[in-house]
């Protein structure tokens, strides 16, 4: 289903339908608007705390990046601390490789 650009605000994430991606925003700067589609539906996710930091690690330039950009709205959204999906506290559960032993 596509998305009515009319009807978002801007740079406010939301649940995306479209069964590709986890997240949409409309992304608003400088007087342009654009629909960016975000973080792949297919995949589960670790968000634990060494999991995000290795993707900060990796990805290192996009949170700088311009708001049209869907590395910016997955740095900020998917991978910040404060994030919606960081915070709904979902999780694959496979994050075993970041697990301490014991």
């Amino acid at each position: 289903m596509a998305v009515d650009k009319s009807k978002m605000k801007c740079n406010v994430p939301k649940k995306d339908t479209d069964g590709k991606h986890k997240r949409v925003v409309k992304a608003c700067e400088n007087g342009k608007e654009k629909i960016v589609h975000y973080g792949a539906a297919g995949y589960s996710s670790n968000y634990s705390p060494e999991a995000r930091k290795q993707y900060k690690k990796r990805h290192a330039g996009e949170g700088s990046q311009s708001k049209l950009t869907a590395g910016y709205w997955a740095w900020h959204d998917l991978w910040s601390k404060g994030g919606d999906v960081y915070r709904s506290g979902k999780t694959s559960g496979k994050g075993e490789r970041f697990k301490s032993k014991k």
